[in-house]
């Protein structure tokens, strides 16, 4: 599991650091593959809120820290993509004072910076130091003191508080929090309380959920963290699914899946409007020595840095309907806030949305009122409006000569076969499209 084989592999990354000047400590090496230069994206429509990031595309943190350069080249990379990105250790990087930190923060990311505390005192004061600097110096916007540090058992509560505490005092104007297992994190509710804000990991696939069940499953447990946590602002400090390894479960590990749940944190995300750190940026295979085979398959781009196929979707804008809220009853709405049109102005469609329904075994049946007469919209011969994915849709109602003056509307939903009653000059709605629609909306406004 990730949170083992980083605590370990971060726990040699620090006390390689702190060898003693006669000590010559053996290095892992591993050469880099030949990558293309990175170019920059034309467009990118949605950037994804954060990034969890570890830059070791190759070898670990066992053979020591990256170089400054590495670093630009990934966060150059990365700045595109995101506006913040998450980083789990600030000591410095081979050969340089510079930190993941530092860099980030020059290359015009926001910065939400970690101490990896282990069951190690000696390590963790490495570790405390190198953040406290960090944050001296400008480089944080975000402190995160110690990550699963509960889950592992590596620090006892009253330590773990005893430090969120010192950063709090030390930097009264950062926010301050530590990252942790949602069920962990309910079990504290002494940790939850020192905490500026929650920032909780979440992973349907280590339970072995189904892709299609997911999301839901996913809010659920957000939502339980909120109900139980006093009202506090909570964020997702991890959530992911690789692109390989190993079937947990119902939770099969494909690109293709992989690309579907960041599309749909994606979503999440922008739909309900709250914050979360995606993992990971880039694929870090040394994490197969405590994860298995789905360890080396986090990322949204391998090692050569090439984004995984399906996830441009993500940055492309795409968005799924919401399949994460607790079930809906059946239900159509027409925008209220639809304008009055006048002749000669600039026309809209008029728009709604749907809930609760499967959007492509359904779809809405328009009627508009002129002159005290109801008509079919948007035509006879087209007479169905279609149902976005996103439960949204949209209907051409000036069709006609006079559509502009109409005084009501009204919008049915109900299955794609079924066949609705055709109306031209109809003095009232048929009873039967009550009949035959599973939820209705009208709207009125003012003639003009």
């Amino acid at each position: 599991m990730k949170r083992l084989c980083v605590a370990l592999a971060l726990l040699g990354l620090i006390l390689l650091v702190g060898c003693k000047p006669n000590q010559s400590p053996k290095l892992e090496v591993s050469e880099a593959p030949v990558v293309q230069a990175f170019q920059p994206p034309e467009t990118v429509v949605y950037k994804i809120d954060g990034f969890c990031f570890g830059p070791f595309l190759t070898g670990s943190p066992m053979s020591g820290p990256v170089t400054v350069e590495e670093a630009e080249r990934l966060f150059d990379q990365m700045k595109y993509y995101t506006t913040w990105v998450r980083i789990y250790s600030v000591m410095p990087l081979r050969g340089s004072k510079e930190t993941l930190a530092s860099v980030a923060k020059r290359m015009g990311l926001k910065v939400a910076a970690g101490c990896w505390l282990s069951s190690s005192s000696a390590a963790n004061q490495l570790e405390i130091k190198a953040l406290f600097d960090a944050c001296k110096k400008g480089d944080v916007d975000m402190i995160i003191v110690g990550s699963e540090v509960l889950l592992r058992k590596d620090l006892p509560e009253d330590e773990l508080i005893t430090e969120i505490q010192n950063f709090k005092q030390a930097f009264p104007k950062l926010t301050v929090t530590t990252s942790e297992d949602w069920r962990e994190l309910l079990k504290h509710p002494k940790v939850i309380a020192a905490c500026d804000l929650l920032m909780v990991n979440i992973y349907p696939c280590w339970d072995g959920v189904a892709l299609s069940d997911a999301p839901k499953m996913f809010n659920q447990h957000y939502e339980e963290v909120v109900r139980k946590t006093g009202g506090k602002k909570v964020i997702i400090g991890e959530t992911g699914w690789p692109s390989g390894g190993v079937t947990i479960g119902k939770a099969e590990f494909t690109v293709e899946n992989a690309a579907k749940y960041c599309l749909n944190i994606a979503s999440w995300g922008q739909k309900t409007e709250h914050q979360y750190f995606y993992f990971e940026a880039f694929d870090e295979p040394w994490k197969v020595s405590d994860e298995g085979t789905l360890g080396a398959h986090w990322g949204i781009w391998d090692t050569e840095k090439k984004m995984k196929p399906g996830f441009e979707k993500v940055f492309a804008g795409q968005t799924v309907a919401d399949n994460w809220s607790p079930p809906q009853p059946p239900g159509i709405k027409i925008d209220p806030e639809f304008k009055d049109i006048r002749k000669g102005m600039a026309v809209s469609p008029l728009s709604g949305t749907v809930a609760g329904v499967d959007t492509t075994k359904y779809k809405v049946a328009v009627y508009i009122k002129v002159e005290g007469k109801w008509w079919t919209k948007p035509t006879f011969a087209d007479p169905d409006t279609p149902i976005n994915d996103d439960g949204t849709w949209n209907c051409d109602i000036m069709t006609g000569g006079k559509d502009y003056i109409a005084t009501e509307y009204a919008a049915y939903l109900v299955k794609k076969d079924k066949v609705m009653p055709q109306l031209q000059e109809a003095s009232d709605l048929p009873k039967s499209l009550k009949d035959m629609s599973i939820s209705h909306d009208r709207l009125k406004r003012k003639h003009i």
